[in-house]
């Protein structure tokens, strides 16, 4: 039977002796932790987990204690919904020890600060990764390699990318001009470089002066099912 460990800041268990109920649960599948402080402290290696869940903050780990602690070969699914410290965990993960990886999605974050900070990160870490299925990502899209996505094409199924610049709020605050998009060119790649692709999420903003649907159908044969379009009326 498989087993499923969630834990938060307020936990029965803190340091040390949750590290040790997470590593003596053998059968452990999927692991959320919201808050909850994990130091490598010697002699405890977690179970090799299938689906990781960080939410609130992250903990700032070095590549040697993520290798000491964690044993992610066989890991399908990391998720994040965390505030602080993705930047640093992500850079620290071994992108060479993760094969079985299908699944990122990094959520949770809006400020354009710390996103633009996060980027180059997340094009680091999927240009590491190897035939990712699903990428769902939130992002500073000027800053986002669309070479690091399309290394996945050949087994991509599923693309949501979300950069919430173009949010009328931030655009007047932050003074950001248009919204953040895909080319037709990249989404002309997307179209021959990931022929499984059957679910991509957007935001897209046409030229000046052409219907947005026409040129983006054209794009993509009709072979994606959602697009969400940018209010055209934000000043």
């Amino acid at each position: 039977t498989k087993h499923e460990i969630r834990c938060a800041r307020h936990n029965m268990f803190h340091g040390l002796e949750l590290e040790r109920v997470i590593a003596g649960s053998h059968n452990l599948e999927t692991l959320e932790l919201d808050g909850a402080s994990l130091f490598p402290s010697g002699g405890v290696k977690f179970p090799q987990i299938t689906h990781l869940i960080i939410k609130g903050w992250i903990d700032k780990y070095t590549k040697e204690q993520v290798q000491q602690l964690w044993d992610f070969s066989k890991l399908e699914s990391l998720t994040f919904n965390a505030s602080s410290g993705l930047s640093t965990f992500l850079e620290a993960l071994p992108r060479d020890s993760l094969p079985s990886l299908k699944r990122l999605i990094l959520d949770g974050e809006f400020n354009p600060n710390r996103l633009e900070d996060l980027t180059p990160h997340v094009n680091h870490f999927l240009n590491g990764a190897n035939d990712m299925e699903e990428i769902d990502i939130r992002c500073t899209l000027r800053l986002l390699s669309i070479e690091s996505v399309l290394k996945h094409g050949s087994h991509l199924r599923i693309l949501r990318i979300q950069d919430p610049s173009y949010f009328w709020y931030d655009r007047l605050v932050y003074g950001y001009a248009g919204y953040p998009t895909l080319s037709i060119a990249d989404l002309k790649r997307l179209r021959d470089c990931c022929p499984r692709l059957k679910d991509l999420s957007l935001d897209f903003e046409g030229e000046k002066g052409e219907t947005p649907g026409v040129s983006l159908y054209q794009a993509l044969d009709c072979r994606i099912l959602y697009f969400k379009f940018t209010d055209s009326f934000l000043p």
